[in-house]
């Protein structure tokens, strides 16, 4: 509801006050905008479902469905998977998804004439039995002549792994690699020494494991000036 005064020029009534009231309602839309796959395992098919919602959701059809992620299969069905109430839109995360963090925007493509496309999010990880944290680095270049020190740790869930190798492909970062525990727990440090001569990076510190599936393991690095506030005087 919203109440708006108009003022008018006549004596008797100064002014006047109208009430507007409008009910909204959703033609069309999806249940939800943002489907979730968390920390699946490896080797694990996954199944998420969504549903068309709102005034129009009955008569709608989704006519085309677009998705460039290689593994993501997404589905509609008319009539629902299961039976006439089941949610009509299925999403799969198969069992031989790779590893790693996925985010992909899906589109779907209705009949219906003010409502062409909806779009939904997709977003999750598939694990493998080694598992680094965190699975990023930040370095502040602040220029500061000392060394700063991060720290990753990469642990098995069950299954004994050797890490064979560790790379870093931001020239002066030193790394050292320290075996924690015996074929389940490593501790892979990462050192910006004090006459780090370079500028801003985003990188990559990479461990070579000895399992097969999963031979390698990333960890993302950014290195970036700290920022300053800035002092207005009064």
């Amino acid at each position: 509801m919203k109440q708006i005064t108009v003022s008018t020029n006549d004596l008797n009534h100064p002014s006047v006050e109208l009430v507007i009231r409008a009910d909204i309602v959703n033609v069309l839309a999806l249940e939800q905008t943002t489907v979730t796959f968390r920390q699946v395992n490896k080797g694990q098919q996954e199944v998420r479902f969504a549903n068309l919602v709102g005034k129009d959701a009955g008569q709608t059809d989704i006519v085309a469905i677009k998705c460039a992620h290689p593994s993501l299969r997404v589905e509609y069905s008319k009539t629902g998977f299961d039976n006439p109430d089941h949610p009509r839109i299925r999403i799969t995360l198969p069992a031989d998804a790779p590893i790693g963090r996925f985010s992909e925007q899906v589109i779907l493509e209705t009949n219906h004439p003010r409502k062409p496309t909806l779009t939904m999010l997709v977003v999750g990880e598939v694990v493998g039995a080694i598992r680094a944290v965190p699975y990023r680095l930040n370095f502040a270049l602040t220029g500061v002549p000392s060394d700063v020190v991060r720290q990753v740790r990469f642990n098995s869930t069950g299954k004994p792994f050797k890490i064979l190798d560790v790379t870093c492909d931001v020239p002066g970062l030193q790394t050292r690699l320290e075996e924690v525990a015996p074929e389940t727990a490593y501790i892979v440090t990462v050192t910006l020494p004090a006459n780090y001569a370079g500028g801003p990076f985003a990188g990559k510190l990479v461990v070579e494991t000895d399992i097969p599936e999963q031979k390698t393991v990333e960890v993302k690095m950014v290195g970036q000036p700290r920022r300053t506030p800035n002092l207005e005087l009064p």
